[in-house]
């Protein structure tokens, strides 16, 4: 919950299409910044400000994680109304995946992308709180 008086936080990505988009985009900007400041043998502004934007947009893909209130489990996002808050008693399940997890709340289902480390911390707290009562699935990849 908390260490030395500082939440906790648990960074994800959405699921893959979106990521895969969204980070795509952002690095194409990035060496479009580049492409444009080797034309030319000064630096110009153009390719000062499409830096900026790469740099604005990496800042708010990084914008993603996870904390724990006393009873909520919240999904904080880029933008404030794709936020979610998951009350801890009703979250329903948890399915581990390979390469995240996907939590089922109210019948619907989020998926959010984490590596092993980051996930296998959250379910550590989320497991040690005393409100949460739901189901914690992992699914194995089958062979063949």
């Amino acid at each position: 919950m908390k260490k030395n008086g500082m939440i906790t936080t648990y960074r994800w990505q959405p699921e893959v299409a979106t990521s895969l988009i969204y980070w795509s985009i952002t690095f194409g900007i990035f060496f479009l910044s580049i492409i444009t400041l080797l034309e030319e043998v000064r630096l110009n502004l153009l390719s000062v400000l499409i830096l900026l934007v790469f740099i604005f947009l990496l800042w708010l893909g990084l914008q993603r994680y996870f904390f724990f209130t006393e009873e909520y489990l919240v999904a904080k996002a880029c933008l404030v109304r794709n936020t979610r808050k998951f009350h801890l008693e009703e979250l329903d399940k948890i399915a581990l995946g390979a390469c995240g997890l996907t939590i089922t709340y109210q019948t619907i289902e989020y998926q959010f992308l984490m590596t092993a480390k980051t996930r296998e911390a959250l379910l550590a707290e989320l497991v040690a709180n005393k409100y949460f009562k739901g189901d914690i699935v992992s699914i194995k990849k089958s062979v063949g």
